[in-house]
């Protein structure tokens, strides 16, 4: 099946986005509920990225991990959450780590090339 680069983001980056964000948040002292009026996301959706039901587990380079960091720092300083996955979801694919888990997920044929288009 061939897919396009916003169909990797949707399935794979932004719920392990948010998942990350969201564990970032709870760490930082907000409770579910906070946490999901701060996302304009439904507690039971925060639940289900506390309890690893969305989400997948994806390693990410120092690159990323100090994006989320800093994502979790500013939406907590009431910057706009959507910008601040935005912005992370650009870094996946300019640093190609969109390529790592498109193979990792993906039966992708060696000459894909998607992330290049």
């Amino acid at each position: 099946m061939k897919q396009n680069i916003q169909e990797i983001e949707v399935w794979y980056v932004l719920p392990t986005v948010r998942k990350e964000i969201v564990k970032g948040l709870l760490e930082k002292g907000l409770n579910q509920n906070q946490v999901a009026k701060k996302l304009s996301l439904r507690k039971s959706t925060i639940s289900q990225y506390v309890n690893k039901k969305r989400g997948k587990e994806i390693k990410f380079n120092d690159e990323t991990s100090k994006s989320i960091k800093e994502a979790v720092n500013n939406i907590m300083d009431d910057k706009d959450p959507s910008k601040e996955i935005a912005n992370i979801c650009e870094l996946f694919v300019k640093n190609r780590t969109i390529c790592e888990i498109h193979k990792t997920y993906e039966n992708v044929p060696i000459d894909c090339g998607l992330c290049l288009k």
